[in-house]
C-alpha cells in the first residue's frame, strides 16, 4: 500500500511535470509561432526590400546607363568643342601671325610716313629758309637797286673849327688866318680845320657832292657821330673816319686803316655815297662819273655825317670847300 501511494505520488508528480512540460511546450509553441510569424513578416519585409532593391538597382542601372550615355555625349561634345577650340586656336594663331605681319607692315608704313613727314618738315623748313633767303635777297637787291637819296648838306656851325668861316647858307667853308671867337663846345673841332654836316644819316643810301676846284690840299669824307673831335685826329674806319685826302704835292690818299695812295688826276667835284644796306662807302670823281675808292665791310653804329677839312697851312686866298647841289644819281654804280 505504501508503495502504491508512492507510485501514485510519483504519478501525480509526473502528471504535474507533464502539465508543466505541456505548458512549457505551449509556451515554446507560441514562441515558435511568434517567431514564425516574425520570420514570415521578415521574409515579407525582405521580399519587399529585395523588390525595392531590385527596383532601385534597375533604376540606378538605368540612371547609370543614362549618365554614361550622357557622359558619352558630353565626351563627344567636349571632343567636338576641343576640336573646334583647336581649330579656333589655329585660326587665332594664324590671325595673330597675320596681325603681327600687319603690325610690322603698319610700323614700316608708320616709319615711312614719319620719315615722309620729317622729310616734308625738312623740305618745308628748307622752303621756308629758301623763301626767307629769296626774300632777303630780293630785299638786298631792292636795297642795292635803291636809288640814292641826294642831299644838299649844310654845315654845322657848332662843329666848325675857329679858323673856318662858313657862308650864310652854311654850304661853303673858307679858311681864315685868324681864329674866330666862338665857344669851345664839346662837338667843335679844336685842332683839325674841320667841320661836319648838320644832318646825320643812319639808313638807306645817301649821296652828296663836295666842290674842291682850285684847292691843292683838303680832306673830304664821312665821320661817325662818336668820332674824336679834339686834338690831332687819327683817320680810318676803326677811328670812325672814312676820308679821301689830297696833299699839297698833288698826291691823293685814301685814309683806310692802312693808307692807300691813288693814281688820281685832280677833279673839281668829289661825290660821296653812303650805303647802309651794303655797308659800303664809295668815293666818286663826280666830274668824270668814275669810282675812286670803296670802303666795304663796314660796321655802321650810330649816325654818319658829311666831313670836310682844310689843311692847317691853307691860305685865305684858297677857294672854299663847297657842298654842291646834286644834278643826277642815275650814273652811280
Amino acid at each position: 500500500m505504501k508503495k502504491s501511494n508512492e507510485l501514485e505520488t510519483q504519478l501525480k508528480i509526473k502528471d504535474q511535470q507533464l502539465v508543466n512540460k505541456e505548458a512549457q511546450l505551449k509556451d515554446k509553441n507560441d514562441e515558435n509561432n511568434a517567431l514564425i510569424n516574425k520570420e514570415n513578416k521578415l521574409k515579407e519585409d525582405l521580399k519587399k526590400i529585395t523588390e525595392e532593391k531590385n527596383n532601385l538597382q534597375e533604376k540606378t542601372q538605368k540612371e547609370i546607363s543614362d549618365i554614361k550615355e550622357k557622359l558619352e555625349k558630353q565626351k563627344q561634345e567636349l571632343a567636338n568643342q576641343d576640336r573646334k577650340l583647336k581649330e579656333k586656336e589655329e585660326a587665332i594663331s594664324t590671325l595673330e601671325k597675320e596681325n603681327d605681319k600687319s603690325k610690322a607692315e603698319l610700323e614700316k608704313e608708320k616709319k615711312k610716313s614719319k620719315d615722309v613727314i620729317n622729310e616734308n618738315k625738312q623740305l618745308d623748313q628748307k622752303l621756308k629758309e629758301a623763301t626767307e633767303k629769296v626774300k632777303e635777297l630780293e630785299e638786298t637787291i631792292n636795297k642795292t637797286n635803291e636809288t640814292p637819296k641826294t642831299d644838299f648838306p649844310r654845315l654845322n656851325r657848332n662843329t666848325a673849327h675857329r679858323r673856318l668861316i662858313l657862308s650864310q647858307d652854311d654850304r661853303e667853308a673858307r679858311t681864315s688866318a685868324l681864329a674866330q671867337n666862338v665857344p669851345d663846345n664839346p662837338e667843335r673841332y679844336n685842332t683839325a680845320i674841320a667841320v661836319l654836316g648838320i644832318n646825320g644819316y643812319d639808313s638807306g643810301k645817301q649821296y652828296w657832292e663836295v666842290g674842291v676846284a682850285g684847292r691843292n690840299c683838303y680832306a673830304v669824307g664821312v665821320a661817325k657821330e662818336s668820332a674824336q673831335r679834339k686834338g690831332i685826329l687819327k683817320y680810318g674806319p676803326q677811328s670812325g673816319y672814312w676820308v679821301l685826302l689830297r696833299k699839297r704835292d698833288g698826291q691823293h690818299v685814301i685814309i683806310a686803316d692802312n693808307p692807300v695812295v691813288l693814281n688820281l688826276p685832280d677833279t673839281p667835284v668829289i661825290g660821296v655815297l653812303v650805303d647802309f644796306n651794303g655797308k659800303v662807302i664809295t668815293f666818286y670823281d663826280a666830274e668824270r662819273r668814275q669810282v675812286i675808292y670803296k670802303f666795304s665791310g663796314n660796321e655802321f653804329q650810330g649816325k654818319l655825317y658829311p666831313y670836310i677839312e682844310a689843311c692847317s697851312d691853307s691860305s685865305i686866298n684858297d677857294p672854299p670847300l663847297i657842298f654842291k647841289e646834286v644834278q643826277s644819281t642815275k650814273w652811280l654804280q
